[in-house]
């Protein structure tokens, strides 16, 4: 153990190395390496700086990681009451060297870390190094986050990752993080406090997929009762997991303002997610968490039913015939607990054999004891011959809306319900574990929630109303019900022929092309061809994404003249791309057109890098390539078909890796987009199934936080029946597939061999429009397109809420706010707010963060969450007299929302009565 040490007296801090056999009993060898007090009888490892450095007042808050037999800490530094972070290293974790460029991170990047930085906690997660750590400004702390490629020189993330919650225990601030990294993502434990210079440390949990995107879990840890070592707060988490899984941690307790080191040990049910998969529909939805069953019994006198224990999960099967059936869940005996939810499609419920009429399936009753607590039931229309894969799964969700009342009455799918839709309950308020002591005695309970039942999972109920056994009630008082739809995309036709006849470059076929709706207004699409002997990428534009036009750009020479729209072409003998230019990517960044295109040398593929101003002229970076086939041995023939996405400071990319005649999906990240450091494995693997031969040409689109892939994928290895599927990820990583979403075609269609290489966009309005390589029964490539329209959720709004009627006075410039009502079908936390317009106006951005001015409050007290914006009017769009305003948001899934409320507008210096 490293920690810091105050004597009270000089306002000086060290830092102390300590050793233990259990972790409970420690002791302070004598390590003569420091003079403190005239005397080296110390334990001291790390002391001030001389007068004037950047560490003269104090050294503290060590976090140290061992990486082979290297011993590297980051610590925080003090001078003139300026905290800052510095790095050193040691081969025995006794003699340490300080890094002479110390500091190596200071405050003052960004306003909410201005005045001071402390508290790092490291993980080193294989691709880099990563950071997060308390950064002040004024008097509020706040967690940001940053990383490294060599633990020296870091990047900061502009906001902070955890800054205080709106309200609670943890409104005041939030700081000294302790990070470790899970098979899923990362988990946080934080230390907050209610009020700003309020003394109620507590401490809270956290997880995230990504680092960045944090979702807060509730205390874990509380401050003591009078009399105890951390009566007075408790702060500076640092958490060790066992190999059984089970949980110890070290933390500050401060007594009667001394402070000591205290212990404390948790267990905790939840294991990482895994997807189940029922008639090739993936069951789980970013799912990163999964309940674990312990055991299953089901009523007597029910049919009969087997369990079986599948990698820590109970799959239960009914396999005789009967009226009714079961919601399976988990053992909850160990006060698990987090956010979970129940997922399945409507179409899964007709399994009998009377045919697919479908009637009530299911229903929540409210328990008529009084008592605060649901049950679920699925009941059948018909006689059953198989039920399973009905699962509770804890997502990794968060902030859903808490209203114990709304499904009091059932039932809440019924026959007027479309059978085309994926429906979901999310049930949140349960803790996410439960820490003890050393003396095994609760800490903190989970009281909160009224845990009524120690089981979550199995209720029977017969065709003549005999309720099952009492536990199987479940505690599910605040519930939300999303109605998710299936993807459905609907084929369009034609985007983009080839060429009329040869000598046309384009003449033989068009395929794997890019497409971005540009700040112009004009779709405009990147496409290669190939001529019989070479490739080359050419350009097209559009006005709506259907109907698009090749222009003669006069740029590059085919046959002996200009008159065509080739914007890159192959290169010249011996070159990387001798054979052809290729499956070009292209994203606008900052004004700039930059693309990764593939070339082929040889025949061997390798992906290079071009930019323009105008995304017709192209410059390529002298280089090329910047991304080669090699570094592992998935990828030991080729790589091709990259996609790149940036996403805040990282550029992203996946492509295809080629071993021998095996082709999988990989992913590399660069800050520059020409230096990329590869993943050491691919991060989508293949079926079984649809893809299980090979998947390729990814295309992915972030939005709500959240990564879409839509890749391609054979059923086996040379077999020509390419289908588009879809993937959703947290973090880019890892990947739950959700199917297929385009199919080749049928005879005679212009995709009746293969569809392939679909690039996606997400438009204004809330839906999707794909381009993607179709292959006639001859053998010809075209770019055709399809659509997906999301169901679009109408919202109640109220302009200038509290007031009536709504004036606007149009000689006003400022902001107009604008509340969207939240109710049981629209969670108003999903919506992005830089979606978010009314009559075309935008929310109001202020600040050099470029922050949005909205909030969360319930507005009209009706125990729904509301998204408050301020809309900006300078633009002037309002005219004189009554008129009814439209609000359009889109949700983070892709849903439209849209909502209307009247408005009278006044002229200019009549002041709204």
């Amino acid at each position: 153990m490293w920690y810091a040490g105050n004597d009270g007296i000089r306002g000086h801090a060290g830092i102390g190395y300590a050793i233990s056999t259990d972790g409970i009993t420690w002791q302070k060898p004598s390590l003569r390496l420091i003079s403190y007090g005239g005397s080296t009888d110390n334990n001291m490892v790390m002391t001030v700086g001389l007068p004037g450095s950047w560490d003269d007042l104090s050294v503290s808050m060590p976090c140290v990681l061992k990486e082979g037999e290297t011993y590297k800490m980051w610590f925080t530094g003090n001078r003139a009451d300026t905290w800052m972070i510095g790095y050193a290293a040691s081969s025995d974790g006794i003699h340490w060297d300080e890094f002479a460029g110390n500091p190596i991170m200071v405050p003052g990047a960004y306003s909410w870390e201005s005045t001071d930085i402390y508290g790092p906690t490291v993980v080193n997660d294989g691709s880099a190094y990563r950071m997060w750590y308390t950064g002040v400004a004024g008097y509020v702390d706040k967690i940001g986050y940053a990383y490294s490629n060599d633990g020296i020189v870091w990047t900061k993330h502009p906001d902070a990752v955890i800054p205080p919650s709106s309200s609670g225990w943890d409104a005041g601030e939030t700081f000294l993080p302790f990070v470790l990294k899970t098979s899923t993502g990362f988990e946080m434990w934080y230390c907050g406090i209610s009020g700003i210079d309020v003394w109620d440390n507590r401490m809270g949990y956290a997880i995230s997929a990504d680092g960045v995107n944090w979702a807060k879990k509730g205390i874990v840890l509380d401050h003591g009762s009078p009399g105890q070592d951390d009566d007075g707060a408790l702060a500076s988490p640092c958490v060790l997991r066992e190999a059984d899984g089970s949980l110890k941690i070290w933390y500050a307790g401060y007594h009667n303002y001394r402070i000591r080191i205290l212990f404390a040990s948790g267990a905790e049910v939840a294991q990482p997610g895994f997807t189940e998969s029922y008639d090739g529909y993936a069951s789980v939805d970013d799912a990163t968490y999964r309940a674990v069953w312990t055991s299953w019994t089901p009523p007597v006198g029910y049919g009969q039913t087997s369990s079986t224990i599948v990698d820590g999960a109970l799959r239960c099967e009914i396999t005789n015939s009967w009226n009714t059936a079961t919601a399976i869940g988990f053992d909850a005996t160990h006060e698990v607990a987090s956010d979970f939810s129940l997922e399945f499609d409507v179409a899964d419920f007709n399994r009998g054999p009377g045919g697919p009429t479908l009637v009530e399936m299911a229903g929540i009753d409210f328990r008529s004891d009084g008592q605060n607590c649901y049950r679920l039931m699925i009941q059948y229309s018909q006689e059953l011959d198989s039920f399973r894969d009905l699962l509770w799964k804890i997502p990794d969700r968060h902030s859903w809306p808490q209203h114990p009342s709304i499904l009091a009455s059932t039932p809440w799918i019924s026959s007027s319900w479309p059978q085309s839709h994926h429906y979901k309950i999310e049930c949140v308020g349960f803790s996410t574990m439960v820490w003890r002591d050393h003396s095994s005695v609760p800490i903190m309970t989970a009281t909160d929630f009224s845990l009524l039942s120690g089981y979550i999972g199995t209720y029977f109920e017969s065709g003549n109303g005999n309720d099952g056994p009492i536990n199987a009630w479940t505690v599910l008082d605040n519930i939300h019900l999303e109605r998710l739809p299936i993807q459905s995309w609907v084929k369009g036709g034609r985007a983009v022929n080839p060429g009329s006849a040869y000598p046309d470059w384009d003449s033989l076929g068009v395929a794997v092309c890019c497409v971005i709706h540009d700040d112009d207004g004009l779709y405009k699409m990147w496409y290669n061809a190939h001529d019989g002997a070479f490739a080359n990428i050419g350009y097209a534009y559009s006005m709506d994404g259907l109907n698009w036009e090749k222009p003669n750009l006069g740029i590059v020479e085919y046959m002996g003249s200009t008159d065509n729209n080739i914007v890159i072409t192959h290169g010249p003998s011996g070159s990387w791309k001798n054979l052809g230019a290729m499956g070009p990517y292209v994203i606008k960044d900052n004004g700039l057109y930059r693309m990764w295109y593939v070339g082929d040398g040889d025949h061997t593929l390798a992906i290079g890098y071009a930019t323009s101003t105008d995304g017709i002229h192209w410059s390529d970076y002298p280089s090329n390539p910047v991304l080669s086939p090699g570094s592992f041995w998935w990828e030991s023939t080729d790589v091709y078909g990259p996609c790149v996405v940036r996403d805040g400071s990282t550029l992203k990319m996946w492509y295809t890796g080629v071993e021998g005649y095996i082709d999988k999906i990989g992913y590399a990240t660069s800050s520059d987009g020409v230096t990329w450091v590869k993943n050491a494995e691919p991060v989508l693997s293949l079926g079984p199934g649809w893809d299980a031969g090979e998947v390729f040409i990814p295309r992915v689109l972030k939005h709500g936080g959240a990564f879409e892939m839509y890749y391609s994928g054979i059923s086996a290895i040379d077999v020509p029946d390419n289908k588009i599927g879809h993937a959703v990820s947290l973090d880019g990583l890892t990947w739950t597939k959700k199917g297929i979403s385009i199919s080749n075609g049928g005879p005679g269609d212009l995709d009746e061999r293969e569809a392939n290489s679909g690039c996606v966009i997400l438009e204004a309005d809330g839906s999707f429009r794909m381009w993607y390589t179709g292959k006639d029964a001859a053998g010809t490539n075209r770019v055709l397109w399809a659509s997906l329209q999301m169901p679009t959720i109408t919202a109640l709004i109220d302009i200038k809420p509290g007031s009536y009627p709504n004036s606007i006075n149009i000689g006003d410039i400022g902001a107009i706010p604008v509340a969207i009502l939240g109710n049981p079908g629209l969670d108003v936390r999903q919506i992005d707010p830089s979606s978010v317009n009314l009559q075309g106006l935008h929310v109001k951005i202020v600040g050099k963060s470029g922050k949005y001015l909205a909030h969360y409050e319930d507005i009209n007290g009706d125990g729904f969450t509301d998204l408050v914006v301020q809309i900006d009017d300078t633009d002037g769009v309002f005219v004189e007299g009554q008129m009814t305003a439209v609000l359009k948001a889109v949700l983070k899934n892709g849903q439209l929302v849209e909502g209307s409320d009247s408005v009278r507008v006044v002229p200019p210096n009549n002041p709204p009565s």
